[in-house]
This record gives C-alpha cells, sequence and structure tokens, in this order.
C-alpha cells in the first residue's frame, strides 16, 4: 500500500517511497537553488568573483533556476558567470547545447549570452 504524505514546504501530496521522500521536486529544486545561492556568496567572499570555483558555481545556479522555470533569474545567473569568465571551453556540453538550459532556448537573451559563452568572450 502506498501512503502518501504532505510536503513540509508546500503541503503537496507525496508518495512515501517517491524519489523525494523529503519534499517535492519543486521544492527540492528551490532548497538546492537557496544552498547553491549561499554556496555562491561564500565563495564570492573567500575566493573572489572571477575564481574559477565562483565562476562555477554561479552557471550551476543559473541551470537549477532554470530547471526550475524560474527563466529571469536563470539568465541573470548564466550573464554573471558570462561576465566573471564562464566560457564553454569550461564545460563538455556548450551552453547551447546544454540540456539542463532546453527551457532557455530561442530566447533572444539566452542565445546572445550562449554566444558570447561559445567565443569565450567576456559579456559587456
Amino acid at each position: 500500500m502506498n501512503h502518501s504524505h504532505l510536503c513540509p514546504a508546500c503541503g503537496s501530496a507525496l508518495p512515501v517511497d517517491g524519489e523525494f521522500a523529503g519534499v517535492c521536486p519543486a521544492c527540492a529544486f528551490g532548497i538546492a537553488l537557496e544552498s547553491e545561492r549561499e554556496h555562491v556568496e561564500i565563495r564570492r567572499r573567500t575566493l573572489g568573483d572571477d575564481h574559477y570555483l565562483t565562476v562555477d558555481d554561479t552557471y550551476s545556479v543559473g541551470v537549477v533556476a532554470a530547471i526550475r522555470g524560474d527563466r529571469a533569474a536563470a539568465l541573470d545567473w548564466l550573464r554573471r558567470a558570462i561576465e566573471h569568465g564562464y566560457t564553454d571551453r569550461r564545460s563538455d556540453v556548450p551552453m547551447a547545447r546544454d540540456d539542463d538550459l532546453k527551457s532557455l532556448r530561442g530566447d533572444p537573451v539566452f542565445d546572445a549570452l550562449a554566444a558570447r559563452a561559445a567565443g569565450g568572450a567576456k559579456a559587456p
């Protein structure tokens, strides 16, 4: 028998044996996003904005925001990553083809960011 319980964050019903037994997927991404944001802030303060670890974490926050469906936040975090040195050379998958960012494809702002990442130039 599959008993449901409620997500403590939003109250939606969840199967006990589900993949996200603690919280629903939307809240899990929200928790991940907050955790990533905090991590970026710590990296920024200790290593600086242009350090490769800060840049990589900044990109990751953009990815989590895109997965969560927060287009504006995703584009903002991706822009920040590019402004501080992110390029496609830092990844096995170019930004334009990153499956986690597919919800942003076709957006003129995303397309411009992906072009900058592909060219290796910093965002203006």
